[in-house]
């Protein structure tokens, strides 16, 4: 089922393999706490105000989550900001399926292919990033469509976030910490902050302002942002910065104006930045 309203909080939620519901509003909205299926939550244009079993969170444009069967979500969008949610329901079978695809071993899906996972599966309760090919695959669904397409586009929207959820496993482990809650709080933050950078990536950003949004030492953030994804915060704000600065010359800025809007002072030390990165100048665009 497609619905382009937000969840009316008087009647009861679809008993359907996949539910969406699409919205666009400018209106303030609340949600009481309730429980859910297994739910992929995401916000467009401005955040999304949640609360994740008495967590708060918040869902973006680089940010976010997917609940379990059985968490506890509140809906709390304040003020009247353009916003864009998308709420994905997926039943406890079609999860199952989706899970054993990628949690059971190769022998497993030959004896019993059609199975779903012998474990119940449950997301870690972090912010997951959107990456390229999985932020095409929502963007798809965004788009309007009839039923039939929509239901494809949610096979392909779950095993997209197999892979997204695979990865950040893969960034989890490296997380120095005792403890898997420790190693998930940690990443979180992380993943908070390196979300602040990519939202303000024409803003002049410090590290100490970075670290702060991740409630983190400065110095000790420098050092797990580096162990976790393998750069430094300092090297990963210049990539986004370049990268920004690329779209804009696509779209017709002169050389001068993206060098002050991606936040650097020098054109001559922007146009090095850009070449050494991309092979050709910026006035080549």
């Amino acid at each position: 089922m497609i619905s382009n309203q937000l969840p009316n909080p008087l009647q009861a939620g679809d008993s359907r393999p996949v539910t969406i519901f699409h919205a666009h509003t400018r209106e303030e909205y609340n949600y009481p706490e309730h429980g859910t299926p297994y739910l992929l939550v995401a916000n467009f244009k401005s955040r999304g105000d949640y609360v994740l079993n008495g967590e708060t969170i918040q869902a973006s444009d680089q940010l976010f989550y997917f609940a379990n069967e059985g968490d506890e979500l509140k809906i709390c969008f304040h003020g009247r900001a353009a916003r864009e949610t998308l709420l994905m329901a997926f039943d406890r079978r079609m999860v199952g399926e989706a899970a054993a695809a990628w949690m059971q071993s190769p022998e497993a899906v030959l004896e019993d292919g059609y199975g779903e996972s012998q474990q119940e599966f449950r997301a870690p309760a972090i912010p997951f990033g959107f990456t390229d090919e999985f932020r095409r695959v929502i963007d798809g669904v965004r788009r309007p469509v009839d039923s039939m397409v929509a239901n494809e586009l949610s096979e392909r929207v779950l095993a997209g976030f197999f892979n997204v959820w695979s990865g950040a496993g893969g960034f989890i482990r490296k997380v120095p910490a005792a403890s898997a809650s420790s190693r998930q709080e940690l990443y979180k933050r992380l993943m908070v902050a390196r979300a602040f950078m990519e939202a303000n990536v024409e803003a002049e950003l410090t590290v100490e302002r970075i670290a702060r949004e991740a409630f983190l030492n400065r110095f000790y953030f420098l050092e797990l942002f580096r162990k976790v994804f393998g750069v430094t915060p300092y090297k990963y704000l210049r990539e986004r910065k370049l990268e920004r600065a690329y779209e804009l010359l696509r779209s017709g800025h002169s050389v001068t104006d993206v060098c002050v809007q991606v936040g650097y002072k020098s054109v001559g030390s922007f146009s090095n930045l850009f070449k050494n990165r991309f092979g050709f100048s910026p006035s080549a665009l």
